[in-house]
């Protein structure tokens, strides 16, 4: 890692991600100052400030920095070895990551603690945008760690430790009772904090959206995750014309939902990208919890493919789509489970254009950060990523990565590569 007041890219491709449809800007210069890009100009017209790092790109292709907006942080936890999270995000091109539990230990608030190193610039990982404590009803799935809510009372006052604490989302779970749904989403609106995450089984997708929910994880209302999956695609058609006439966002995350389907055998997976940073122990563990919930969740391949012809006719109807990952789930790899997600929603049909969108500019919307990230602009943060391959000729160019730049800092891959090999296992 360095960082330099100036930071100048010659003669790079930009996919800039601020237009509608596919484009590629050649042979341009960009100047980075103060973690900001303060101009794009052809790459002739440019005088260089002197102290400046300057890096000659030779016709390589520049991209917004991605952002996993379904990530579950463990670095910052007591538990296990999950040092190297960071690492793994940023080597493979991740800028930016929602957050969707806080994890409250107590007094304790990791994931907020952490949010404002990143802040600071004193933390190597990701910008952090986060929920809070998973709510729930009983019984709980988390009885532990949860929070209960089962009262209007407590859903008021929950929002608001919440919000004044930094949280960014409220997050919601299926197990909660319609009732106290409906409270957090008053309170929610009432103080101008989104709510996120699964849906409740005594909710659907047009009350979601009436209740103000902000977006929808694991394609929560069209399938059901957590019991044995019984798919109505003589719904799915109303179901997406409620859908794309709304604001509501989908994150369908379909790297975890293949773990449960009979695709692949659970050793397959061993071979996946990224698995030698997990320890023999922790890839043991995660292939029992696999095989566990396959015996109660998993369906036919048939049924997958059904999965997936809905992600397709939700994005074709123009429903708004993110790609988030769930990494640290069992064998999700934190940074690897992106590049997977993206050629996920790339075999469902997606343009690689499209698919970019989902991973940059539509998530810095839904995030309500659009003006600061998610295309390469003058005035927005400087956090991008320098590709050796174009991705538009191809989804998995996206994981040809030379260096990551977020927050004035210039990682480069290779030596983010060489301290993780001293470390593996």
């Amino acid at each position: 890692m360095c960082s330099s007041k100036y930071i100048i890219i010659k003669n790079v491709n930009i996919i800039s991600m601020a237009n509608k449809y596919e484009k590629l800007e050649q042979n341009k210069t960009i100047i980075i100052r103060n973690n900001h890009i303060e101009s794009i100009n052809n790459d002739d017209k440019v005088q260089i400030p002197s102290s400046s790092t300057i890096i000659e790109a030779n016709g390589k292709f520049l991209i917004p920095g991605l952002i996993d907006m379904h990530m579950h942080c463990y670095q910052f936890l007591p538990i296990g070895n999950f040092k190297n999270e960071g690492k793994l995000l940023l080597l493979n091109g991740v800028t930016t990551i929602r957050s969707m539990w806080g994890y409250h230990l107590g007094p304790l608030h990791p994931v907020i603690k952490a949010k404002e190193k990143t802040k600071n610039n004193t933390l190597s990982y990701p910008d952090i945008y986060t929920a809070g404590q998973i709510l729930e009803n009983k019984p709980a799935i988390f009885k532990n760690i949860s929070t209960i809510v089962e009262s209007e009372i407590k859903a008021k006052k929950i929002i608001i430790k919440e919000k004044l604490k930094g949280y960014n989302f409220i997050k919601v779970y299926h197990t909660l009772k319609k009732e106290n749904y409906k409270y957090i989403a008053k309170y929610a609106n009432e103080n101008n904090v989104k709510f996120i995450g699964h849906l409740p089984k005594c909710v659907n997708i047009k009350e979601a959206i009436k209740y103000g929910q902000h977006s929808l994880e694991h394609l929560a209302g069209y399938i059901n995750l957590f019991e044995k999956i019984k798919l109505d695609k003589s719904k799915f058609k109303e179901q997406i014309i409620i859908t794309s006439d709304s604001e509501i966002w989908n994150c369908p995350t379909l790297v975890v939902i293949e773990k449960y389907f009979p695709i692949k055998k659970v050793d397959e997976y061993i071979n996946t990208e990224g698995i030698e940073y997990l320890s023999p122990k922790i890839i043991e563990q995660s292939k029992k919890i696999i095989n566990k919930a396959r015996n109660f969740l998993a369906t036919t391949e048939s049924d997958y493919n059904a999965i997936k012809e809905l992600v397709f006719n939700l994005y074709n109807s123009g429903a708004k789509m993110v790609i988030g990952t769930d990494s640290n789930n069992p064998l999700v790899i934190p940074g690897f489970s992106m590049h997977q997600e993206m050629e996920n929603m790339n075999l469902c049909g997606i343009s690689n254009y499209d698919v970019l969108k989902m991973a940059t500019i539509n998530a810095a919307r839904c995030l309500g950060k659009e003006n600061e990230i998610g295309t390469i602009q003058e005035g927005k943060k400087a956090n991008i990523v320098l590709l050796n391959k174009n991705p538009l000729e191809n989804i998995k160019n996206v994981k040809s990565i030379e260096k990551v730049f977020l927050r004035g800092n210039i990682f480069d891959r290779k030596s983010i590569l060489k301290d993780l090999e001293s470390k593996k296992r």
